[in-house]
């Protein structure tokens, strides 16, 4: 997840000069600076085409689209010392390669080819293990380093020929000397399961490393937000899970960011982790409804990520207090899948109760007794709905549920209780 974020971000720098042309133009036409150049391979040597390599020293970057041939071309690169960052992304092969800590000067051409090899990697699918055994595609990235920098190779990998329990499939790796590896295994679209391991591995351009790679998912890490329904309003304190960690000595850093353009983002601290434990976080108020608020684990001291998910929807009043005989409206956002700023999505159709003793989210999909079916409707494409008037004739509490889609589990609102008096 960083490395991807890392590199969404070099993108978004570079959006003001159309990749194309900035591998085309001369260095004169773009400044002072360093030129950056190479090749790019797949594990069988041949040329990638098309592929997205990036650039970034600080807060500055810029990108460039290899040739047909997997030829790159970088100008008017600053001046970099330790702190250089060059990274190639395949949207094809979901595979991302990176060299950090790299140093270059202000001026001359520095050449930097990314011909990997490869590693045999597998990865078993527990069965019986709470929590566990959902997931449809792993994430393998190698950490290391070369005579120049330090290296990075992260891969997308689906269970195969072997079957949806087993993945068996080499990993690609940049040459170099290996120290650290982790698995993610996603479902849906995070990843709460991950497992980071000490290793001493080498891999040279297009050929198959002598050693391996197995993960076992028993032995992953966990984490999961601990609620019924894992939805609410903004605001919501949230326990998270931690399960399954080193018993000592491992320190998590916990972050927090909403899924529409990353808002609300928060550092909420870091701490020891205990082998099986609970952090509450709070949600930020300002956390748009309609998204998934991410909360993310990062190992402080080591590179494995993982986050898991609160969906934030809305279930918003007239007015909290009305006198008797006074009707009300309630209205909102619930997450629908493709809504994103601007972009409409799915319109979806909810169902709204009412309860004059329970103040807290209904525990099954199908409401007990103590809540009653006040009626359905539709949201807009955004996920946005108004309720046709109310009129509760006393204390009220009302809650709206919404179904689940592509992106999105079916959950509830948080519960909005009405005073009458």
């Amino acid at each position: 997840m960083r490395v991807r974020f890392t590199f969404a971000a070099v993108l978004l720098l570079a959006l003001t000069v159309p990749s194309a042309a900035l591998a085309e133009v001369a260095p004169s036409l773009l400044g002072s600076g360093a030129q950056l150049n190479g090749n790019v391979y797949d594990a069988s040597g041949t040329g990638a085409g098309g592929y997205n390599v990036a650039w970034m020293v600080g807060t500055s970057g810029g990108a460039a689209t290899t040739s047909i041939s997997g030829f790159y071309n970088l100008t008017g690169v600053p001046a970099a010392a330790g702190n250089g960052m060059l990274m190639v992304d395949s949207p094809m092969l979901d595979l991302h390669m990176m060299r950090s800590g790299a140093t270059w000067p202000d001026a001359g051409v520095k050449t930097y080819d990314f011909a990997p090899g490869r590693v045999s990697t597998w990865v078993n699918r527990a069965f019986g293990v709470p929590n566990a055994g959902d997931w449809e595609a792993v994430d393998v990235a190698l950490y290391g380093a070369d005579a120049s920098s330090d290296v990075m190779t992260d891969q997308r990998i689906e269970p195969g020929t072997l079957g949806e329990n087993i993945v068996a499939e080499p990993t690609m790796a940049l040459p170099g000397s290996y120290t650290t590896a982790t698995c993610n295994f996603w479902s849906t679209n995070f990843s709460d399961e991950g497992i980071e391991l000490p290793v001493a591995l080498t891999a040279s351009s297009g050929l198959l490393s002598a050693g391996s790679l197995t993960f076992e998912e028993g032995d992953a890490m966990r984490t999961w937000v601990n609620t019924i329904w894992r939805s609410g309003k903004p605001g919501t304190k949230i326990p998270i899970v931690m399960e399954n960690f080193p018993p000592t000595g491992w320190v998590t850093e916990f972050s927090g960011y909403s899924r529409l353009g990353h808002k609300a983002s928060r550092g909420f601290g870091a701490s020891e982790t205990p082998f099986n434990g609970v952090k509450y976080v709070t949600v930020p108020t300002t956390a748009p409804a309609g998204y998934q608020y991410m909360i993310g684990l990062q190992h402080a001291e080591g590179p494995l990520y993982m986050e898991t998910a609160f969906q934030v929807c809305t279930l918003n009043a007239t007015s909290s207090t009305i006198r008797h005989g006074s009707t009300i409206k309630l209205s909102g956002r619930i997450p629908t899948a493709s809504a994103a700023g601007t972009l409409p999505g799915v319109s979806k159709r909810v169902y709204l109760y009412k309860s004059t003793s329970s103040t807290i989210q209904p525990s099954s999909w199908v409401p007990s007794k103590s809540w009653t079916l006040v009626g359905s409707f539709k949201t807009s494409t955004y996920g946005k709905f108004t309720s046709p008037k109310l009129k509760p004739t006393r204390s009220t509490s009302y809650v709206l549920r919404y179904p689940g889609d592509s992106r999105y589990w079916q959950a509830f609102t948080s519960v909005r209780r009405i005073k009458v008096y």
